[in-house]
C-alpha cells in the first residue's frame, strides 16, 4: 500500500469516528463501535480477499488507543472480515497457545490465561514486573518475565519454577518449538541484543542488534528487527547468519513482527498516525494489511 493511500485509509477511519460522535454513538460498547469500522478501501478488500484465498486463520491482538486513559483491550478477528471480538479488557501481549485455543496475555503484573471466545478468564501467576511472556510447545506451561529474570508456571498445578538467573532486562521472549531454547530481546545500556539461551545449561549466544526476537514453526530460524524499523532480518537460529530480509511497506516503519504457527506467515503493526496490522508472507517478501481500525498493536496470527 503507498502511503497516500494509506493517509487516505486514515482520513477515513478519523471521519468515521467523527461521524459516530456527532450523532450520539459514542456510548456503544467498544466493541460495537469497532465493528462499524472506517470503510474500507477498494484495494483492501481486493488485497485481502486474495489473501484469505491463500491462507484462513485468526488474529489476536490488543488495542492502544491514542487517549492513554483508557485500558488497552484484547480482541481476536477471523481474516478477511473486519469484524474483532472483544475477548478480555485491560489486557496486553496477547499470544495464541499452540492450539489455537486458548490465548495469554498480561495485566498489569498478572499472567492471564483465556479462551478464544473470551470464556473462562483465569490469572495463572503474577510477576514483580511483567512486560512478556510466551507458550511452552506443550500448552502447559508459560514463560513470563520478572524484569532482570524468566520464570514458568504449570498451567495444571500452579507451580512456578525459575527458567533463568538475573540478566539484563528482558523486553520480549520466545520459546522453541522442543522447549529448548529461549530467545530473548534484552536492554543495555541504551540498546537492544537478541540473545538464545539454552534452558538446560544456560549457555548464552548474542545473535545481534535490535529486537521482535520470534521462532520460526520449527526453530530453525528467528527475526530479528534492525534499528530503523525497516527491516526484518531472518537468522539461521544456531549461526546467527542472515538469510533473508523481510522488509516494511514502502514509506512506513513497522514493528512487533511475530512468526505464526505458519512457516510462510507473520505479523507486524505499521507504525504511523493509526496503526494497522499487516501479514507478511515470509519467503517472497509480500504484505498485506489486514486491518482497517486503527491502534492495533502486538498481533498474533493462528493459521488454521
Amino acid at each position: 500500500m503507498k502511503k497516500h493511500q494509506f493517509i487516505l485509509l486514515t482520513l477515513c477511519s478519523l471521519l468515521g469516528i467523527a461521524f459516530f460522535s456527532f450523532f450520539g454513538l459514542t456510548s456503544l460498547d467498544n466493541e460495537e463501535l469497532l465493528r462499524f469500522g472506517p470503510p474500507p478501501t477498494a484495494e483492501f478488500k481486493r488485497d485481502l480477499k486474495s489473501l484469505t484465498q491463500q491462507v484462513q486463520g485468526k488474529l489476536v491482538f490488543e488495542r492502544t488507543y491514542k487517549d492513554r486513559s483508557r485500558a488497552r483491550d484484547i480482541y481476536t478477528m477471523q481474516l478477511g472480515d473486519n469484524k474483532p471480538q472483544l475477548i478480555a479488557k485491560d489486557g496486553r501481549r496477547p499470544k495464541w497457545s499452540p492450539d489455537g485455543r486458548r490465548v495469554l496475555f498480561l495485566r498489569s503484573n498478572d499472567v492471564v490465561v483465556v479462551d478464544s471466545d473470551g470464556q473462562n478468564e483465569m490469572r495463572v501467576a503474577t510477576s514483580g514486573h511483567a512486560d512478556c511472556a510466551a507458550w511452552f510447545p506443550s500448552g502447559e506451561e508459560i514463560a513470563f518475565t520478572d524484569l532482570e529474570e524468566v520464570d514458568a508456571v504449570h498451567l495444571g498445578t500452579g507451580e512456578v519454577r525459575k527458567l533463568l538467573p538475573e540478566n539484563d532486562p528482558f523486553r520480549e521472549i520466545d520459546i522453541s518449538h522442543d522447549g529448548r531454547f529461549l530467545l530473548g530481546c534484552l536492554k543495555r545500556g541504551g540498546g537492544f541484543t537478541i540473545r538464545r539461551f539454552d534452558l538446560a545449561t544456560h549457555e548464552v549466544e548474542v545473535l545481534g542488534k535490535g529486537c521482535s526476537p520470534s521462532f520460526s514453526p520449527d526453530s530453525k530460524h528467528i527475526t530479528n528487527l534492525r534499528h530503523r524499523h525497516v527491516e526484518l532480518f531472518i537468522r539461521d537460529t544456531l549461526s546467527g547468519e542472515q538469510v533473508r530480509t523481510v522488509t516494511a511497506p514502502a514509506d512506513y516503519r513497522f514493528d512487533n513482527q511475530v512468526w505464526s504457527n505458519h512457516p510462510d506467515y507473520m505479523t507486524s503493526v505499521i507504525e504511523g498516525p493509526i496503526n494497522e496490522i499487516f501479514i507478511h508472507q515470509v519467503w517472497d517478501d509480500t504484505k498485506t494489511q489486514v486491518t482497517a481500525m486503527g491502534d492495533c498493536d502486538h498481533p498474533d496470527l493462528f493459521v488454521k
